[in-house]
């Protein structure tokens, strides 16, 4: 059992430290008490019943000689105090300390935590880490809308200072940093840390008072089928190189990331297949390999390294210009997908373009690499657009 003795400035310094933490308690105080640490340290504590059990509560900064015995006698009054109403003094701390930390917090604090810990749980349930790319369309989109509000804390951001932000920059620039912001400030709500401590989401607010954020038009931009003819005969004018990456994209309907970023032992050309480890969707895909394009990846097959080392929109742009037309490396993906539509069932298109397929049955299917066939009726139909018959057989009619 615990000593008891009235607690003074020169009882207290004569304590001798053992190799156990000691715990004495005042006579005039009972429930004020010191532990006494093996390294010499005294410090006060506070004996308290919460929840129907006994535990001891440190007194803040309650170092002795740092803080003499009539001070702890009188914080020890008020932690009894408080505990006598009921109040959870452990708990009360913790949101104390979490009202600290949250109101220090500033937005790009908040960015930070958010795409170093936020995942993402596709169809399956399996969860993955947001892609980096991802991050820094998070972390662009926030600065470009907040400007030198993105260092300031994160509960100075209302609904009255995202509306003048707002009306400071363009309507899509407003529009893509308010749904980052909003994604942002739910995630950190739901943290055990701030779970219940934030404010209602002022993006959400905003968005009330506003009827809605702006939604831009979704893009449909493709190359337009009487154009394909000329858009070969610029392509032609290309490095080999750049040929096949834009045929590539436009054979495969791969996203432009995908097609610079595919490396050569990702591609078996045995099996006539590529392999995407980590795709927009996260789910690994193996796909087919046009045919037009297997004689030239096997002349210049390699180990290691890119399949393509170039930038698509460079050489895009070359030929976007000689025909003064507006193209993207994407728009090269949503023609792919005009021409799927055009000579593929549904299904086939999508798993031709690596697309989530929500029903389970689609998960049956098997993966995408059996669709050599179907690649091969896109490569037909793309080339018949571009005046390039791929077909040499002529229909013959029978004489009579």
């Amino acid at each position: 059992m615990a000593a008891r003795f009235r607690f003074n400035k020169a009882v207290l310094e004569a304590l001798e430290a053992t190799d156990k933490r000691q715990y004495f308690y005042d006579t005039e105080i009972p429930q004020l008490g010191v532990t006494v640490l093996p390294s010499g340290k005294i410090t006060f504590h506070v004996r308290v019943t919460e929840d129907g059990q006994s535990k001891r509560v440190g007194i803040n900064r309650g170092t002795f000689p740092a803080m003499q015995v009539p001070l702890a006698r009188d914080e020890a009054k008020k932690i009894l105090g408080e505990n006598a109403k009921g109040v959870n003094i452990a708990e009360s701390r913790r949101s104390e300390r979490i009202d600290k930390a949250l109101a220090e917090l500033t937005v790009e604090d908040a960015v930070d935590l958010f795409c170093a810990n936020k995942v993402r749980r596709i169809s399956t349930g399996q969860k993955f880490p947001i892609k980096d790319s991802t991050k820094e369309i998070y972390k662009k989109t926030i600065k470009r809308l907040l400007g030198d509000d993105y260092q300031k804390s994160l509960l100075a951001v209302t609904e009255g200072l995202l509306a003048k932000k707002v009306s400071k920059v363009p309507q899509i620039t407003g529009s893509n940093g308010l749904r980052s912001l909003s994604s942002v400030w739910n995630w950190i709500g739901k943290q055990e840390a701030y779970r219940g401590k934030m404010p209602p989401n002022p993006v959400r607010q905003y968005s009330d008072y506003h009827e809605g954020l702006h939604v831009p038009p979704p893009r449909d931009r493709r190359i337009p089928a009487d154009t394909l003819p000329a858009f070969f005969t610029e392509l032609d004018k290309r490095p080999v190189e750049a040929q096949e990456a834009l045929l590539w994209a436009l054979l495969t309907g791969c996203r432009p990331g995908e097609v610079e970023g595919l490396t050569w032992d990702y591609v078996n050309l045995k099996d006539k297949t590529y392999t995407l480890p980590d795709p927009k969707n996260r789910r690994p895909a193996v796909l087919p390999i046009p045919p037009s394009l297997l004689p030239a990846l096997r002349k210049r097959k390699q180990k290691t390294g890119r399949v393509f080392p170039l930038t698509l929109r460079a050489h895009l742009d070359e030929i976007t210009e000689a025909l003064d037309i507006k193209l993207s490396p994407h728009d090269l993906r949503r023609t792919h997908a005009g021409i799927c539509n055009g000579v593929l069932p549904e299904t086939s298109a999508k798993r031709l373009q690596n697309r989530v397929l929500i029903d389970v049955f689609h998960h049956y299917v098997g993966t995408s690499a059996d669709l050599h066939d179907e690649i091969a009726k896109v490569e037909r139909e793309l080339y018949r657009l571009a005046g390039r018959p791929l077909d040499n057989v002529q229909a013959l009619r029978a004489v009579q």
